[in-house]
């Protein structure tokens, strides 16, 4: 996808070069991918732990988690519910 030559980026350049288009293109490496090495980077696994923690705990119990659904409510929360899944 990336390969000098023959990747994605390399081989749209040349397709662009060949139909006389002037402006050159910024390659940028996937977003999924810089989001890993951001997180690997930064070292985040303390935050996460008790992030994990506080779900978990919300959602292991049926009264917390309508309590917590509640909560959600009277703020007027974008969400009604803790969000277990983002689409990326």
């Amino acid at each position: 996808m990336v390969g000098k030559e023959y990747g994605t980026v390399a081989l749209l350049k040349k397709h662009l070069q060949e139909s006389n288009f002037e402006q050159d293109i910024l390659p940028v490496h996937c977003f999924i991918h810089q989001e890993a090495l951001r997180a690997k980077t930064l070292k985040m696994t303390h935050v996460m732990k008790v992030i994990v923690k506080c779900v978990n705990e919300v959602c292991a119990k049926g009264l917390k988690h309508q309590q917590f659904q509640m909560f959600l409510e009277e703020v007027n929360a974008q969400y009604n519910d803790l969000i277990y899944r983002s689409k990326v």
